[in-house]
């Protein structure tokens, strides 16, 4: 999520992100997943969306599913094209997957497994690769222990779970799910260690939520796109710009100065250290910690397809 929020900003802000179509992609596999997850999955189980624990090494499991009688982890993909599985390797449009889901998922079961030995839990632990989108499809030689499916067999893989699933059980998935929760870290990886910003290639200014149009005027409390009309608070220009800086810039805190250099002038300094104040807590004088999940997401999601759209 960082790293997608971080290429928004950058894709907004002139730069060519190739990266961003494929994040944007998994991302709404992921999302459609868990709509369909949690709709069907069976009454008492817990589902867990991105599991990121370390033990001993760090792992990241897109879904983790917690029933009384077994434990089920998810590797969701969104590939559009068609993939084949020969001897543990994947193909994608006949292209060679150097990051392979398949090792991903099984290195996420191995890692879980000793949780639930340090934990005296005896319950089985199921991999999946699923495949969400519509259009794709898979083929398989079987050589490989973790089960595949489409977005259109999860309905039936749920049922089946609620079907298979009859006695009483040692235990609960809220127990389970309190000590699970213990090992649960926050994903402590930057967006930047790979995907450094070129500052010098980045458009200053406050653009369009609506448009992404450069072109806006400063008005007493708002700011107004020139272009299509649109209009929001100068609060929520500021709220948002400092989303923006707390993915774009790479340390560890934010400085009013991060803020000052992309607003161009747009956005008054008093307001500007009057909302970092209230938005992010204070480290010492002049430092502020970054917030740890951007709340403007679905702004730029919906702003990234109409862009999109138009090309």
């Amino acid at each position: 999520m960082q790293k997608m929020n971080m290429y928004f900003s950058r894709f907004f802000r002139g730069e060519n992100t190739y990266k961003l179509g494929n994040l944007v992609a998994g991302y709404y596999g992921e999302q459609d997943f868990y709509r369909i997850a949690e709709n069907f999955k069976p009454h008492k189980s817990i589902l867990v969306k991105n599991f990121i624990f370390e033990f001993p090494s760090f792992v990241q499991i897109d879904a983790l599913l917690i029933s009384e009688h077994e434990i089920h982890l998810y590797e969701v993909k969104n590939y559009d094209a068609h993939c084949s599985i020969n001897d543990g390797r994947i193909f994608y449009d006949k292209k060679r997957l150097n990051h392979n889901p398949l090792f991903q998922i099984t290195r996420a079961v191995e890692g879980f497994k000793n949780i639930m030995h340090q934990e005296n839990i005896t319950l089985d632990v199921k991999p999946y690769l699923v495949f969400m989108h519509p259009f794709g499809s898979f083929e398989t030689d079987g050589t490989h222990a973790v089960s595949l499916m489409t977005r259109n067999q999860l309905r039936e893989h749920f049922r089946q779970m609620i079907s298979l699933q009859k006695g009483e059980s040692a235990y609960s998935p809220k127990r389970l799910y309190d000590i699970f929760k213990a090992y649960q870290i926050a994903d402590w990886h930057s967006p930047h260690d790979d995907n450094l910003v070129d500052f010098n290639n980045l458009k200053r200014g406050i653009y369009c939520l609506n448009c992404g149009s450069f072109s806006v005027k400063s008005m007493q409390h708002t700011i107004k796109c020139s272009e299509c009309g649109h209009v929001v608070s100068k609060k929520l220009a500021i709220n948002y710009l400092i989303a923006e800086c707390c993915t774009l810039c790479p340390n560890e805190t934010l400085r009013p100065q991060d803020i000052f250099q992309f607003s161009d002038g747009l956005l008054d300094r008093g307001w500007v250290y009057k909302n970092l104040a209230k938005t992010l807590e204070r480290e010492k004088r002049g430092y502020y910690f970054k917030l740890e999940k951007n709340p403007y997401t679905d702004q730029m999601l919906e702003l990234y397809s109409k862009l999109k759209s138009r090309k």
